[in-house]
């Protein structure tokens, strides 16, 4: 027998996604201390190496904005930290469990939480391939899936191969540079069999080169790692 959720536990839900915000911004952007030249000395530049964790925190930001107009809080709009403060209370908990699509939201919260912990402990049997494009939302498939796929939101048929292929696009696209081990985790988590030991064995063979210098090592495009997979 299903129960309705209530509102303790949709506060529960609320109030653990927004306690992982900030972990999730961590995910999604870091500081990389890149070395141009060694006559130039260092520069620091904020570098984004986790597209799948900047999509996650567009969708978290969406789904607490249609929350939000759902429990008729003001204002239904601005930043996403400030949304799930309000909707962190009782009373907005309770205006959503008062509502009759209650077990609908709470599904889309139990989703959003597992979105958030396949970022912060990445899950090998699932992976991350792009976004609806009819509601923008992550489209997260089993490791061997084939066929058919529906939006977890927006609950419409969803074009995998279009999908796949824009994600490829964005990627290539997208100016991000990092280590041969940051690189590996974001293409693995985006569904690419990508590795540390890989990329550094192209290098020395010639078949890459490094853009640039890091604390951390030899800084490599994104984009250059990606021809040499595809």
């Amino acid at each position: 027998m299903t129960t309705t959720p209530n509102a303790h536990d949709i506060h529960t839900a609320i109030h653990r996604i927004k306690g992982k915000l900030p972990l999730l911004r961590l995910i999604a952007s870091k500081k990389i201390r890149i070395r141009r030249q060694p006559a130039q000395g260092a520069t620091t530049a904020p570098t984004p190496v986790n597209l799948a964790a900047l999509d996650l925190l567009d969708q978290l930001h969406t789904l607490a904005r249609m929350l939000t107009r759902a429990s008729n809080i003001l204002p239904h709009n601005g930043p996403i930290t400030d949304l799930y403060e309000n909707l962190d209370d009782d009373h907005a908990c309770q205006a959503l469990a008062n509502r009759c699509d209650t077990a609908h939201i709470m599904r889309l919260l139990d989703q959003a939480w597992m979105r958030i912990c396949r970022l912060s402990e990445p899950d090998t049997a699932h992976r991350y391939v792009g976004v609806c494009p009819w509601c923008g939302y992550a489209v997260w498939i089993p490791e061997r899936h084939t066929g058919d796929w529906v939006c977890d939101m927006c609950r419409r048929p969803v074009p995998l191969n279009q999908v796949m292929a824009a994600h490829e696009l964005r990627l290539l696209t997208s100016g991000v540079v990092g280590t041969a081990a940051e690189l590996a985790t974001l293409l693995r988590s985006c569904g690419y069999d990508a590795r540390r030991k890989t990329i550094c064995e192209w290098r020395r063979r010639g078949r890459i080169a490094p853009v640039a210098e890091s604390e951390q090592g030899p800084v490599y495009a994104l984009a250059d790692v990606i021809r040499r997979l595809v």
